[in-house]
């Protein structure tokens, strides 16, 4: 593997690893990933993928010591540990019972903690080191050295949240740094509208509230707030909600001219937040049955978190208020037989979720509208209605929880 600096960023390190580890080659894997420790990574999950390389590469001992290094940075995905079958070969060795036991109680300590929806944080420290990086390269002209600055500036500063949001988005100094360059007058403006993220906790905490009397096992992790390339809205990770601020920014003034047609369509005010926040944290909840990839548990997974979130919110968004919502609300019969022909694909994703999933003068996200009605259906058919939300929440045979919102009726 050839690196672009010497030593090699965190972030080029876990590139690295994972492709090593895609590939099978898992003592490359482990080397990269001790590397990266030796550097100063004392993030949980990448400490625990290293001992999955470990484990895999047959070296039980640095194995274990790894995870002991897990646990002590705060690993605590107990249901993890007990299924991954990366770490079969660990679980006949004496040591593991120790190992499961305190990843447990860590659990079970974490569970405790984000149980009460007023003690939900929001963290936007990345915020103000976005701009002080963006002051530094913007001063300087476009190329490697704007890149090199917000790697060092910013994602070398990240907090947790940040190196979470920077792995599921996969982010990068590069990209951020392109993207400031061909939307000058986009990054000019928005800065005071990302500092005004912070005054959305209350309401945000309302919602929670909201919930939490609905479904009362509901968790609240942290709320982090990212400055990127418009990688998506928000999205989670085993421990924080992840928002990419610059998305929540519009006002009458924000200029949009630089901005592409869904970059366009998406930018929303900062008064959005609260829902969009909310809709996260229905799918931290989400136990659902990871084997089926059918797009009718894709639909039903984001529109369940369109439906809750509205729940508790009052909201869905200005985007699907003003464009997928009025179109899927006019033309819901016609969706719906279109909708019965794709929902057992594994395909058809494109079509119904996501930027660009519109067709002719269709609105995008017509994926979420449909999962979003039928759990609207099964919510206002349920005579419990905590229950339904657990149903909701915990879906095994997305066929079978279908034909139990009867949502299908309204259209005989």
């Amino acid at each position: 593997m050839i690196f672009t600096q010497t030593p090699p960023s965190l972030q080029q390190l876990a590139q690295a690893f994972q492709a090593a580890y895609d590939a099978k080659r898992y003592l490359e894997a482990s080397a990269l990933g001790l590397y990266a420790i030796s550097l100063g990574e004392r993030q949980p999950e990448a400490l625990y993928n290293t001992a999955c390389a470990l484990a895999l590469a047959g070296d039980r001992d640095r194995a274990f010591s790894v995870l002991e290094q897990a646990l002590k940075v705060g690993f605590d995905d107990a249901p993890l540990l007990k299924k991954d079958s990366d770490l079969e070969s660990l679980r006949t060795d004496s040591r593991w019972a120790g190992i499961l036991a305190r990843t447990e109680k860590a659990a079970e300590k974490r569970r405790l903690a984000l149980a009460n929806p007023d003690r939900a944080p929001f963290v936007t420290d990345d915020i103000p080191r976005f701009w002080a990086a963006y002051d530094k390269a913007v001063a300087v002209p476009p190329g490697a050295q704007r890149a090199s600055i917000f790697q060092s500036e910013y994602f070398d500063k990240a907090t947790p949240g940040m190196k979470d949001w920077v792995r599921v988005r996969r982010a990068s100094a590069a990209g951020v740094a392109g993207f400031v360059t061909a939307n000058p007058k986009f990054f000019a403006a928005i800065r005071p509208a990302t500092y005004e993220i912070a005054k959305q906790r209350p309401a945000t905490v309302a919602a929670f509230r909201k919930f939490k009397a609905l479904y009362p096992d509901a968790q609240f992790p942290a709320s982090t707030f990212c400055i990127g390339a418009f990688y998506g809205g928000g999205t989670v990770s085993g421990r924080s909600l992840l928002m990419s601020a610059e998305m929540y920014t519009a006002t009458p003034q924000t200029p949009t001219d630089e901005l592409g047609r869904w970059q366009k369509l998406v930018l929303t005010p900062t008064h959005d937040l609260p829902f969009i926040i909310a809709h996260e944290m229905i799918h931290f909840q989400q136990r659902y049955n990871t084997l089926d990839m059918t797009l009718l548990r894709a639909c039903i997974q984001e529109g369940s978190a369109d439906f809750l979130g509205e729940l508790c919110s009052g909201s869905v968004g200005q985007f699907h208020e003003r464009e997928v919502f009025p179109y899927g609300n006019a033309h819901e019969r016609e969706l719906w037989e279109r909708f019965q022909q794709d929902m057992l694909r594994f395909d058809r994703q494109k079509v119904w979720l996501y930027s660009d999933s519109g067709e002719g003068k269709r609105p995008d996200d017509l994926g979420y509208f449909m999962g979003y009605k039928i759990c609207e259906a099964y919510y206002k058919n349920a005579a419990d209605k905590k229950q339904a939300v657990h149903d909701i929440l915990h879906i095994s045979d997305f066929r079978a929880f279908l034909a139990a919102s009867r949502y299908a009726e309204k259209f005989r």
